[in-house]
């Protein structure tokens, strides 16, 4: 692989000893695995993948993932959903998004 210098890697969440990260630092990585595991998701984002999807999506989905890897973060359907609802929301925080979205222009339809 070191010969390759590739620009991004799809690389199974449980692949022991194949991290490559201190031998390709700039190599993009997205998650391709059958786990819809939030600690699997956040572990792996917090480890640098540029994305988690799952073996069973659309491969026209995979297709865009891997196109758009380079400009933007990609997450399996309803993965956002999930994680953010895990993260603890003070008072304070939800004091200010209300005042943030009541600043908003409604919607006409």
């Amino acid at each position: 692989m070191a010969a390759l210098k590739p620009d991004l890697v799809l690389m199974d969440v449980r692949m022991p000893l194949m991290d490559g990260r201190e031998q390709f630092p700039d190599t993009k990585v997205i998650v391709l695995s059958t786990f819809d595991n939030d600690r699997h998701i956040a572990d792996s984002m917090r480890a640098g993948a540029k994305g988690y999807v799952l073996k069973d999506m659309p491969i026209d989905e995979l297709g865009q993932a891997i196109r758009l890897a380079s400009d933007y973060t990609q997450l399996a359907s309803g993965f956002l959903g999930k994680l953010v609802a895990k993260v603890p929301q003070s008072k304070a925080d939800s004091k200010e998004t209300a005042q943030y979205l009541s600043q908003l222009t409604p919607c006409k339809q």
